[in-house]
């Protein structure tokens, strides 16, 4: 009779290992690959922009809104994939949308975003890290299961700049930041981007981009 128990918490246990195995299988996601204005993205790779755009009134408003932001670079979004999906934080909170036909173009991505916004380049924070592919590609995964969560929560826009270790809320530098930490990955870390003292303790775009070890214009 013990053996018989033994046998049948055995299957049980068994079975319940392999429905977990079976879920979280189901559940990871892919990794993906992009081509935007014929740049390689992968994903978990940061796209790079400048606020503003040409020949409008509300391009021009937003290229004043981005001077107020130290650097080049003054937002970002991360590549998640399928296709062209992307997850970003901004003006409607942490958001998904969709690059439409591999060219950044934010006037046909404004019904989705709400924001105008040129180019700069592409940051890829994974880039010569001392990680085995394997490693890679789960901190790949990892970091668009967190970005994913952040929208799935409808998290909102956080104006507190000066607190990026803020959970209830993202702006866009901060989100990627956070979701890169939590594999050891400190994209804060580097020179200063302005002449304020302490200003590593907002984590900026252009910081980012500066930060990682390998960028590309495009």
């Amino acid at each position: 009779m013990l053996f018989l128990h033994t046998l049948v918490a055995y299957i049980i246990l068994l079975a319940l290992i392999i429905l977990l195995a079976l879920t979280i299988f189901e559940l990871t996601p892919m990794i993906y690959e992009y081509m935007l204005n014929n740049t390689r993205l992968q994903t978990g790779d940061i796209i790079c922009t400048t606020n503003g755009a040409k020949n409008s009134l509300l391009g021009q408003f937003w290229q004043w809104v981005g001077g107020f932001i130290p650097g080049e670079v003054d937002h970002m979004a991360i590549y998640i994939g399928p296709d062209g999906r992307c997850i970003e934080a901004a003006v409607k909170g942490v958001i998904s949308f969709e690059i439409l036909d591999n060219q950044w173009d934010a006037e046909k991505m404004y019904p989705q975003r709400q924001l105008l916004d040129k180019p700069i380049g592409i940051a890829y924070p994974l880039a010569k890290q001392p990680f085995q592919p394997k490693t890679i590609e789960q901190i790949r995964a990892g970091v668009a299961y967190f970005c994913i969560a952040q929208e799935l929560y409808e998290k909102p826009y956080n104006p507190l700049y000066f607190d990026p270790q803020l959970n209830s809320a993202y702006y866009c530098s901060q989100l990627m930041y956070k979701a890169y930490l939590a594999y050891g990955i400190d994209l804060s870390i580097g020179p200063s981007v302005t002449p304020v003292p302490h200003d590593a303790q907002v984590v900026l775009p252009q910081a980012i981009w500066q930060n990682v070890h390998e960028r590309k214009r495009i």
